[in-house]
């Protein structure tokens, strides 16, 4: 199987003189799948041999378990994914398309996988709750890699659906950091919590976070408050607001999906939650 990439981690020196905060970016689009499911992706696929392998997903880990899948030894893999699916990904999924690959294209697909499995009991769900810890200690190593490469910063901004990749990340680190935890403004069980300046919306343009409630609530708090850190939820336009920001100051392509972390941390920086000339990093998750 494929090695995970060292990942750049790069200044963007036009956001940071136009924000006032020396802004540093963690790259996860240079994984191999083109984002940072791959963590956990290659943690979980080798625990198994010759197995049936399950996921639902909005996208990201499709492709990431389709990427790595050919070189896996398993025997097939069968993904439950939205009808509504974002179609740049969705082009992306059919051009990965290959044997023993099966997609589900449904109207919910954690239910109908869920409805899938009581006719499959021997396939093994790979994004289930069981298989948290093992992805966990994928983003573990990323936190570390963080780490390593900028040693010194004040605050960390990432996307969170389950939870899994927040509390892996924090784990990886041994010098504390503000952390904030960014999601949308459909799916928002933490940020509801801390931010109270959002509108709901009924569909969100970043649809990587696609969990209604994270199954990490509790953890995820804690590291917040320990961190004296915050969560905020961003609606659409904010995210379309920083995808024209970032071309236009840094000739960044953001999908709608990293561009929801970056409206995140202007937010914060607008709210007073980031000191100016202070050093944050943005993961962009994909």
């Amino acid at each position: 199987m494929a090695k995970l990439l060292h990942t750049p981690i790069y200044l963007l020196e036009s956001l940071s003189k136009y924000t006032g905060v020396e802004t540093w970016v963690k790259d996860e689009t240079k994984n191999l799948s083109g984002s940072f499911k791959d963590r956990a992706t290659i943690n979980v696929l080798s625990r198994y041999k010759n197995k049936d392998l399950v996921l639902s997903s909005s996208g990201n880990a499709a492709i990431s378990y389709m990427t790595y899948f050919k070189n896996s030894n398993q025997k097939s893999l069968h993904i439950f994914i939205s009808e509504s699916i974002d179609k740049r990904k969705k082009e992306k999924i059919d051009s990965l398309l290959s044997l023993n690959i099966y997609i589900h294209s449904v109207a919910d697909p954690r239910k109908e996988m869920v409805e899938w499995m009581k006719s499959h009991k021997k396939s093994v769900i790979v994004n289930s709750t069981v298989e948290h810890a093992s992805s966990m200690e994928g983003y573990t190593k990323l936190g570390m890699e963080i780490e390593k490469d900028l040693p010194e910063f004040d605050s960390i901004f990432v996307n969170v659906s389950s939870g899994t990749a927040f509390c892996g990340i924090y784990k990886g680190f041994v010098s504390e950091h503000k952390f904030f935890a960014i999601q949308n403004s459909r799916h928002n069980s933490v940020a509801k919590l801390y931010d109270f300046n959002f509108q709901s919306e009924a569909s969100s343009i970043a649809d990587c976070i696609s969990m209604p409630v994270t199954p990490y609530l509790e953890e995820i708090t804690k590291i917040i408050d320990k961190s004296h850190g915050s969560s905020y939820a961003i609606e659409n336009l904010r995210i379309e607001s920083s995808i024209e920001l970032l071309k236009r100051l840094e000739n960044l392509n953001l999908t709608n999906d990293g561009a929801l972390t970056f409206a995140g941390y202007i937010k914060a920086i607008e709210n007073g939650d980031i000191k100016r000339q202070s050093r944050s990093v943005i993961i962009i998750s994909g």
